[in-house]
């Protein structure tokens, strides 16, 4: 394969590039498509207090963060065995940290009840405005989540150091 200190033949990038074309695919696929078509499922809901509730869930910028990764893992395996490999891994890494942080907001998810759905299950007319918050803790699901993320910026610190150690 192609090494750091020598040229890369343009032959070689070919089944890299396919791998990259489908590894990005589904990961676009994942990172983005799912989290977008729920988005869109979510703003096709009539009632608009379920909506308000639902919004709370995903947050705007997740896809945006997921099509990011996406174009990153192409061209981290684009870039496989040359000396770009560290950067990208790096970058990587950190894109897949902050979706991680993203998608479970930042560990904890709050939710607004809004005050006419409390007044409605409770069904009585009270004078005073009463307002309710649920917190889903996934904390430990997103610090797991970014354990792969972790070791890929590993990889990529040890290989951009062994890139700068030569030179």
């Amino acid at each position: 394969m192609d090494s750091p200190t020598q040229g890369t033949k343009p032959i070689s990038y070919v089944p890299r590039a396919i791998a990259a074309i489908m590894l990005a695919t589904l990961t676009l696929a994942v990172l983005y498509l799912i989290p977008r078509a729920l988005q869109l499922v979510i703003a096709e809901v009539q009632e608009p207090e379920l909506q308000t509730i639902l919004n709370q869930f995903i947050n705007p910028i997740t896809p945006i963060i997921g099509a990011v990764a996406s174009a990153l893992v192409c061209a981290t395996i684009l870039f496989r065995k040359t000396r770009m490999e560290g950067i990208m891994l790096l970058f990587l890494g950190i894109t897949l940290i902050a979706y991680s942080y993203t998608l479970f907001q930042g560990g904890s998810i709050h939710i607004q009840i809004p005050t006419t759905t409390l007044q409605q299950v409770i069904n009585e007319k009270i004078p005073v405005d009463i307002a309710a918050k649920i917190t889903i803790n996934f904390s430990t699901i997103m610090l797991t989540s970014m354990l792969t993320p972790l070791l890929i910026i590993c990889k990529g610190l040890v290989l951009t150091y062994k890139w700068f150690k030569k030179y």
